[in-house]
């Protein structure tokens, strides 16, 4: 399948997958941060969409994979509004299960608010909601938080785990936070967390649950699990959960 490019209004271009099968139904696949739509998830989540013979979409975000942008121009909400553009792009009012992995399981929240209608559900795999607010409270230094008020950014480097920290992100973020209020999303949704992830919380999904509107939220916490959920198990297990989310739909 060849890359496909949408040129936005200001010539700078994001990129995507598409495999336009069918438009009942679409399967949505958002990245994590630092990451791209080409990885062993985003294979799996597609050859799940073939098999079932729905439409399959991924993109890579601003500054992400071969979309433009500087890793010092990424932002919450312009990756909610690349999502957005993209989906209106190629699969416009197609009913869509939205698989989102760390950062997109935060962008696929904040996505299902915005289309109640078009989003019928989420698998949510080690779901990074409101990441920025942990990394700026519980993970940087004083000395870190001063270059970054004073600089403007922090990295990328080793002390940064190869992050690009801006300032603005971090301000910008706080529009988008989800877990200090009610999440109104009536949808299906299944989260997946390891509980031994280094870097959310498994906590969080419990907080996900608890704040979502809806009735049909269910958590599956694994043993001894990380973050990544790329092992040949993790990947049959996304493609399990998959399964069970579509028949939730329909049963619903």
């Amino acid at each position: 399948m060849t890359d496909q490019f949408l040129v936005k209004e200001n010539k700078s271009r994001i990129a995507y997958t598409l495999d336009k099968r069918s438009d009942k139904m679409g399967v949505l696949y958002l990245h994590g941060l630092l990451s791209s739509r080409h990885t062993p998830k985003a294979a799996v989540v597609e050859e799940f969409a073939q098999k079932n013979g729905y439409s399959f979409l991924s993109l890579d975000y601003t500054s992400h994979g071969q979309s433009d942008g500087a890793m010092t121009d990424f932002r919450i909400g312009q990756c909610l509004l690349d999502i957005e553009q993209v989906v209106d792009y190629c699969l416009p009012n197609v009913p869509l299960l939205v698989v989102g992995s760390s950062l997109g399981g935060w962008l696929s929240l904040l996505l299902a608010q915005k289309r109640p209608s078009q989003i019928l559900g989420i698998l949510g795999i080690a779901p990074g909601v409101d990441f920025t607010k942990r990394v700026w409270n519980d993970m940087l230094t004083d000395e870190m938080k001063r270059i970054i008020r004073e600089k403007g950014v922090l990295g990328p480097s080793d002390e940064t785990n190869g992050y690009c920290l801006t300032y603005d992100l971090f301000q910008e973020a706080q529009q988008h936070y989800l877990l200090d209020r009610k999440i109104n999303y009536d949808g299906v949704v299944l989260l997946i967390q390891g509980d031994c992830d280094p870097l959310v919380p498994y906590q969080t999904v419990f907080q996900i649950k608890d704040q979502l509107t809806s009735d049909t939220v269910s958590v599956y916490l694994i043993k001894g699990g990380g973050h990544h959920f790329r092992g040949e198990r993790e990947l049959t297990l996304i493609q399990e959960l998959l399964s069970i989310l579509d028949r939730e739909i329909k049963h619903e």
